[in-house]
């Protein structure tokens, strides 16, 4: 099917999305979508930008997936204002697909919570969907992957343009196991503008959303919001009381949403979704200065060497041994500085 005719209405910066909403309603298939864009006089893109849009699909491999088209979510198309077309690197398919979503800039339990949740999620079958973006939203990507589950990444620019940039090697792994989804055109750039835009994206292809780590103008309250304005199941990770970071996460459990511990916490919402998997191996037995310095370090506080040297009266040579085995054995973690904790396991 030539698809030209449609795109030059579809993405233009200027699409009247609301009146294309209220027509999505009768659209159909294609050909009505393209006659009600006559019919309305949308803008469109030349012919020039249409097909370098195409052919740039084309060669990388983006599939275009149209609303009312084979392989359009249905969850997606039913939501107050669905994108008219995604372009997806990928695959999107999955029994269930749920949201982990929160802060760019959360504390380290947070990320580790994201990550241990996802994991859990993404080894029951479920598609753990987010944004790409640092913090809880990265953390959430990569718990899925490390489980050799499914994850979706929905992006606020074009799949040509990566962002954040860093982020490229992820979005290439998540392709690989998942999808990586925008409604723009592949060489579009990011802009402040569109990362709202993506967040109903977010919540319309998922049956819940668990928000972790969210302040009062946390941009991940927008999904929230979209998800109950959608009927979508809302959990989220409590926080402390005097914790600013925590702000809009409490509020939200305070008005209702459901609060998150454990992964059990979701899971129990969908129980058609499968018995438990097997359970992981047994946390590997740690000994003498290994064990010491495991029983001194935090969840949720990073510490330095110099710190555990102090605390422990340990030289710093066995407490570097001793962490290098920990390590090893995939029970500390090293932070940015020379800080560490413990994982989650």
């Amino acid at each position: 099917m030539d698809m030209r005719p449609l795109f030059r209405h579809l993405f233009h910066p200027k699409f009247p999305f609301e009146k294309a909403a209220r027509l999505l309603g009768e659209a159909r298939d294609l050909a009505v979508l393209e006659a009600a864009a006559r019919d309305h006089r949308w803008p469109a893109l030349s012919e020039a930008d249409t097909g370098k849009a195409l052919e740039r699909c084309a060669h990388d491999g983006f599939s275009v997936v149209p609303w009312g088209g084979a392989g359009y979510p249905e969850p997606l198309a039913r939501i107050a204002m669905p994108p008219l077309a995604l372009f997806v690197r990928g695959g999107m398919t999955a029994p269930l697909a749920l949201a982990v979503v929160g802060s760019r800039r959360p504390r380290p339990e947070s990320l580790e919570f994201a990550r241990h949740l996802a994991d859990a999620l993404a080894r029951r079958g479920v598609a753990v969907v987010s944004g790409l973006a640092r913090g809880v939203d990265s953390s959430a990507h990569r718990g899925a992957l490390e489980a050799g589950g499914t994850t979706w990444a929905v992006l606020g620019s074009g799949l040509a343009r990566i962002y954040p940039p860093e982020h490229r090697p992820l979005a290439e792994s998540i392709a690989a196991a998942g999808a990586v989804i925008s409604e723009y055109p592949p060489d579009t750039p990011p802009h402040a503008s569109r990362f709202p835009a993506r967040n109903r994206i977010i919540a319309g292809l998922c049956r819940g959303v668990v928000l972790v780590e969210a302040a009062a103008r946390s941009g991940s309250l927008i999904t929230a919001r979209l998800a109950l304005e959608e009927g979508r199941d809302l959990f989220v990770a409590p926080g402390g009381v005097l914790d600013e970071r925590f702000v809009g996460s409490n509020f939200l459990i305070k008005q209702g949403a459901k609060l998150v511990q454990t992964p059990e916490d979701v899971l129990e919402e969908y129980p058609e979704i499968g018995p438990a998997p097997a359970p992981k191996a047994e946390r590997p037995r740690v000994e003498g200065a290994e064990g010491t310095v495991l029983d001194a370090l935090s969840f949720d506080r990073p510490q330095t060497v110099d710190e555990l040297a102090k605390t422990l009266r340990m030289k710093v040579a066995e407490l570097n041994a001793a962490l290098t085995g920990l390590e090893l054995k995939g029970l500390v973690r090293r932070h940015p500085g020379g800080a560490w904790t413990k994982i989650l396991l």
